[in-house]
């Protein structure tokens, strides 16, 4: 009985987990030009958890419009997941903001959360969580993940959109 319930959960989890990582979308891929769409952003002494689902969400991710990165020339990272209930997406995050330290803020990054900005994943042909979007500062599209990414990738890719060597 144990091995038919392990089964179970094995074949659910195998068809329903790559539903989050499969590009679907037949629009902004790699080389297009963004779309200056305008995401929901607080104003001033309103509350974070209006746009984010994050238990302890940052406010650094949630200060932008893309429309207004795409008009400043400003490269950005943008990243869609729904935190309160996909650790992988709280780990994207952190990874990319890993990046941004590490870059010294030579790009913003935009969370987009699913329950707060649903109209921007529906704009941006996303099907799940997380997806990130590396957008440099004519506002081409210079990678897209899928999906949780490697290290490897994000290395090669934030250095290429930044014009540095690995």
């Amino acid at each position: 009985m144990k091995r038919l319930v392990a089964a179970a959960a094995a074949t659910a989890l195998l068809t329903i987990a790559p539903g989050c990582a499969v590009e679907t979308t037949k629009t902004n891929r790699v080389g297009d030009h963004i779309k200056p769409i305008v995401n929901a952003v607080p104003g001033p002494g309103e509350k974070l958890s209006k746009y984010c689902t994050a238990y302890n969400p940052d406010p650094e991710l949630h200060k932008f419009t893309i429309k207004e990165l795409v008009a400043a020339g400003k490269p950005f990272v943008l990243i869609f997941g729904t935190p309160s209930h996909c650790t992988q997406c709280q780990n994207q995050i952190d990874t990319v903001r890993h990046y941004q330290e590490q870059y010294q803020h030579a790009f913003e990054v935009i969370h987009i959360d699913q329950y707060k900005n649903s109209h921007v994943y529906t704009e941006m042909g996303v099907a799940g969580d997380p997806w990130t979007f590396l957008v440099d500062g004519r506002g081409v599209i210079q990678a897209v993940y899928p999906g949780v990414t490697t290290w490897d990738n994000l290395d090669a890719d934030f250095a290429r959109m930044l014009g540095k060597a690995v």
